[in-house]
């Protein structure tokens, strides 16, 4: 009747809690076929203007296996992967390191 929930699923929960998200969450959605390796989920807020302050906390999940992105349409994806390149040209020229 009840799935056990694993140590990973608390992990995250708390990971989640500490940039104030995890009550702001109105449906999780798993993208993808099942697979071995853990798969993307797609989240649905609550409340939209939550978005950018959770957005801008993402920063802060550095060093842990969670990320959080925004989901972008075809044509924002080519957009920023233009811009990402021009960011890289330009850095080459100046000589800074990529991160």
């Amino acid at each position: 009747m009840f799935k056990p929930v694993s140590k990973a699923y608390f992990e995250r929960k708390k990971i989640l809690e500490s940039i104030n998200a995890a009550s702001d969450i109105d449906q999780v959605i798993r993208v993808g076929q099942k697979q071995t390796t853990p798969r993307p989920v797609k989240i649905k807020l609550k409340n939209q203007s939550d978005k950018g302050r959770i957005l801008k906390a993402a920063k802060n999940l550095k060093g842990t296996e969670i990320y959080i992105s925004k989901d972008m349409t075809p044509l924002e994806q080519a957009e920023h992967r233009k811009l990402v390149m021009e960011l890289k040209k330009k850095r080459g020229e100046a000589g800074v390191d990529d991160q």
